[in-house]
């Protein structure tokens, strides 16, 4: 899930399990509760008009991420488990494969860019592999490049705002790596810059706005923060220590088959971001943490509306900017279909 970057707008995109892309604009709706009726619709009502969604099938098996192009916000790139990468046009709908790699060879788990490379996709696979692929490129081509981090699955790679040079692999054999890309342009063998064990299988590290900061999800129940700033003094030493600030406590991690896995997120703000965690909660509701002692700050829960995990979170990108109509809106997805928008 995705929210687009205007500023005026609050645009969702939403991927689903079976390949299908959803884009829902939300403004209207984020603007009445903005304006005061904020009671929220009863259980009678239903905010989504069917037909202002734009549908569409760019793939035929589970979306696993997707981001707007940094060099142009009306396309959204999106990456599947069928091993495709495609394009897709906001405003016509049209869409343009990028990466069409052979059947069963590349099985996507997750999308990311920096800013520095625009126009380059890095994706991670089942089979332990990252990569990174041109989307000027079109047509049922091949990957411009793929390494081997490891046997295990990558379930999510991060890059570092700050250094895009650094990203994070996590993987079910309950770490997160660090990596510096560099390394594998210079180097037919390379190794993590650093390893982050944790007590069960790792489904995310997400950088803060700052790069500073690293929250970590995995089914050890339990969230960490690290502080990885001296990755940031300068050259990267694989000696150099990334020290723990907070753990959270209890939060059920273990999403089972149906439910998306999840990932705790920062705020994007850049003065306060770094300072809240937001994950989705098992028990049916949004948790805020604080990342520096990893202490509840709410737990956001409403039964008439939340009928399931919202696994899937998304802030509109522009809220550090203080410019957005929308800047603290917040969209959650779960498993029965529905998107939630929350102010």
């Amino acid at each position: 899930m995705r929210v687009h970057p205007d500023p005026t707008k609050f645009l969702v995109a939403s991927g689903s399990k079976t390949g299908e892309l959803s884009i829902f604009d939300a403004s209207a709706y984020a603007q009445e509760w903005r304006d005061g009726n904020q009671n929220g619709p009863t259980a009678e009502e239903d905010y989504c008009v069917d037909d202002s969604i734009i549908r569409s099938q760019p793939h035929y098996e589970a979306i696993t991420g997707m981001y707007f192009s940094p060099t142009d916000a009306n396309k959204l790139i999106t990456g599947s488990h069928d091993g495709t990468i495609r394009l897709t046009d906001v405003e016509s709908n049209d869409v343009v494969t990028s990466l069409a790699a052979s059947e069963n060879e590349l099985k996507l788990t997750s999308l990311d860019f920096t800013p520095d490379q625009p126009h380059t996709v890095f994706f991670s696979t089942y089979d332990g592999h990252m990569g990174y692929h041109d989307i000027r490129t079109s047509g049922a081509c091949q990957p411009t490049a793929v390494y081997k981090l490891g046997y295990a699955k990558i379930g999510n790679i991060a890059f570092n705002p700050v250094k895009p040079r650094i990203f994070s692999a996590s993987s079910p054999n309950r770490t997160v790596k660090l990596w510096d890309l560099r390394s594998f342009k210079t180097s037919i063998k390379y190794e993590p810059i650093h390893c982050i064990e944790l007590n069960g299988s790792a489904s995310s590290g997400h950088w803060d706005s700052t790069g500073i900061r690293m929250v970590t999800t995995s089914f050890e129940h339990a969230l960490r923060v690290f502080d990885t700033s001296a990755l940031l003094a300068g050259e990267v030493d694989k000696n150099v220590s990334i020290p723990q600030i907070s753990q959270t406590g209890f939060h059920s991690c273990r999403t089972g088959q149906h439910v998306t896995v999840l990932q705790g997120r920062f705020h994007p703000d850049l003065l306060v971001g770094n300072r809240i965690v937001t994950v989705g909660d098992m028990a049916w509701g949004v948790r805020f943490y604080s990342s520096q002692t990893g202490k509840p700050l709410i737990d956001l829960k409403q039964k008439k509306l939340i009928t399931c995990t919202p696994s899937v979170l998304a802030y509109h990108p522009l809220a550090y900017l203080g410019t957005s109509n929308f800047g603290s809106g917040l969209a959650c997805g779960n498993a029965t279909g529905r998107v939630l928008i929350m102010m």
